[in-house]
């Protein structure tokens, strides 16, 4: 439940965007950050209009933190040039609370590995393993984490089935052939090992044969 707030406007958000321009390029940065950060707002009114139990409201609230909204803010200071004062962090910043339990502090890394993962051209175990480490040091820098009680031991783990789950999630898989191709193969080996098989009695057929020959003409030789 904690991303229904995108219901409202699906196609903002980069995994509804695979068959869509992204509108996100005719927009302000601020305007696409206001956007994208309303949709916690929007996923609390949803959740409250639709009954959900307070634990997961809170946790929709809360799944984000205060975290900057990185791609939105890096593109206002590029655009702004050396006017950067003019770019209001604040503005580009989720409104929190802050994540208060050790589940809303596990979803809001979540949230965030699950889309930094999509984004790894070649999520390769190792890559996996090294951005699941970066997310969540980063989290710990930023402060993210200092209010929901998960400790370093709680985080260790989490990181170890974070990475264990994304990679078999994500990571390139051997194609194995189907059924219908391997009843072949097995076939065409059987057909292989019954040509063979002739071709091995044939020829000591014929070496029987070359044998007996030589010896009816050594015999014939003697008389």
């Amino acid at each position: 439940y904690h991303d229904i707030g995108k219901i409202k406007r699906p196609y903002f958000f980069t995994e509804n965007q695979e068959a869509y321009k992204n509108i996100h390029d005719e927009m302000e940065p601020s305007l696409s950050a206001l956007v994208i950060a309303s949709h916690v707002k929007e996923g609390i009114e949803l959740a409250k209009k639709s009954r959900l139990p307070k634990d997961i409201i809170d946790i929709i609230a809360q799944h984000h933190g205060t975290n900057l909204i990185t791609y939105f803010f890096h593109r206002a200071l590029k655009e702004n040039g050396s006017a950067n004062d003019a770019v209001a962090e604040e503005n580009y910043r989720y409104s929190g609370p802050k994540p208060q339990t050790k589940e809303a502090g596990i979803i809001l890394l979540a949230d965030s590995l699950e889309a930094a993962t999509r984004s790894l051209t070649n999520p390769t175990a190792t890559r996996i393993k090294t951005l699941v480490k970066e997310i969540i040091q980063r989290n710990l820098e930023n402060g993210q984490l200092e209010e929901c009680d998960l400790t370093l031991k709680d985080l260790d783990k989490i990181g170890d089935s974070f990475s264990r789950i994304l990679t078999g999630m994500f990571h390139s898989r051997v194609e194995y052939p189907d059924e219908d191709l391997i009843k072949k193969l097995k076939e065409e080996k059987k057909k292989n090992g019954n040509t063979n098989k002739k071709s091995a009695e044939k020829n000591k057929d014929k070496s029987k044969k070359n044998k007996r020959d030589n010896q009816n003409g050594s015999a014939t030789s003697q008389g």
